[in-house]
């Protein structure tokens, strides 16, 4: 069983949360630059939104390598406990009730929801496709 396929990739960016937000002394609202659009609005850019792409980008990366087989289980099992401890901290941990940290939770939640639908999907296509051997 390969270790790195059994990671949940989402929980680097709840860690990465942590460290920053509830440990270190940054706030969300940090701006780190700021774009300027052709119309003339100012859009800045906090830390906050980059934890956010981020996690979107690895959900993304997440769902696609999504498989069947022991490492998938795994792997599931490993984003459950990663979505639990994101509600338990959204809900009793200072520094994580933020809106960038409920958005942030209900990612997890949702790369669970759709893990496991996509596992169980490519299962049924896996065993329909299957050749029947005779006896």
């Amino acid at each position: 069983m390969s270790v790195l396929g059994a990671f949940p990739v989402l929980a680097i960016v709840v860690a990465a949360y942590n460290v920053l937000f509830v440990f270190g002394s940054r706030a969300v609202g940090d701006v780190l630059t700021s774009v300027t659009f052709p119309s003339g609005d100012i859009w800045p850019i906090t830390v906050g939104d980059i934890i956010i792409v981020t996690a979107l980008a690895l959900v993304l990366i997440e769902l696609v390598s999504v498989g069947t087989g022991r490492v998938a289980v795994v792997n599931h099992a490993l984003s459950a406990l990663v979505c639990i401890i994101c509600l338990v901290e959204l809900f009793f941990v200072r520094g994580c009730g933020t809106l960038e940290f409920a958005i942030l939770t209900l990612i997890v939640g949702l790369d669970v929801l759709a893990g496991y639908s996509l596992t169980a999907r490519l299962a049924r296509r896996n065993l329909v496709s299957a050749p029947l051997r005779p006896n």
